[in-house]
């Protein structure tokens, strides 16, 4: 599932402008979050394991440059959802203790580091986005 995001988050024509491909990306995680929370509700140990990794490319791309403000918040939002997620009794039950804590540093890892990185990209003149800050004020 996250290679496909990846893949995703690249295809778009080679004329898109850089706005066009903002805005495609922003749809495309858009749509993620949309999908996600129903997944996790009934998932198995593979949906966990690709939800963690789909977190995971998201600070990857938002590292790399690619994401607009609106598409950084989306991402946050996506990863606090994953790391939620997680540490829920439905986690424990089917991904063991050991594996769920494993994933649950990942998560936390990829979502301080995406918090750090959205401030910094978030910051105009030295004042940060409000819904970044929000964000991030109330559940990290």
């Amino acid at each position: 599932a996250a290679s496909m995001l990846e893949v995703l988050f690249l295809a778009f024509p080679t004329s898109a402008s850089d706005m066009q491909i903002l805005r495609y990306q922003g749809v495309v995680l858009d749509i993620v979050l949309q999908v996600l929370p129903s997944e996790l509700s009934t998932a198995d140990e593979d949906v966990y394991r690709h939800a963690t990794q789909m977190a995971s490319l998201v600070l990857d791309q938002t590292m790399s440059g690619a994401f607009t403000k609106a598409v950084i918040s989306a991402g946050l939002d996506l990863n606090l959802h994953v790391l939620r997620s997680l540490s829920g009794q439905r986690a424990n039950q089917v991904l063991g203790n050991q594996a769920q804590q494993a994933l649950i540093s990942r998560a936390v890892f990829t979502t301080q580091h995406l918090s750090v990185v959205a401030l910094h990209r978030c910051s105009v003149n030295g004042s940060a986005s409000q819904s970044v800050l929000a964000q991030i004020r109330s559940n990290v």
